[in-house]
């Protein structure tokens, strides 16, 4: 079973993001009284590169997810080793 949880970006920015600390626990506490695991996290880049920035790669600190990104055009999906992007598959 695949579930996503949308959460707020609290910068209300269209270049920026923090997930909304309160949204995070909560989705975070669903899925584990679920026993479900948190994989990976999504967020568009409305106008931006089809690849994670160097912000996303600053901020990508769980070495296991997977890091998706969501352009008008294309959905590609990372991983990040050592702070570089390595691309993965998606199948669907």
């Amino acid at each position: 079973m695949r579930f996503v949880y949308l959460l707020t970006n609290a910068q209300h920015s269209p270049t920026a993001y923090t997930v909304d600390p309160v949204e995070h626990y909560r989705a975070w506490k669903a899925a584990e009284v679920r026993g479900w695991e948190l994989i990976g996290a999504f967020h568009s880049h409305p106008s931006g590169p089809t690849t994670l920035s160097l912000t996303d790669l600053a901020l990508a600190n769980e070495p296991e997810w997977f890091y998706v990104v969501v352009t008008p055009d294309s959905v590609r999906a990372f991983k990040v080793v050592s702070r570089r992007a390595e691309e993965v598959e998606i199948v669907t």
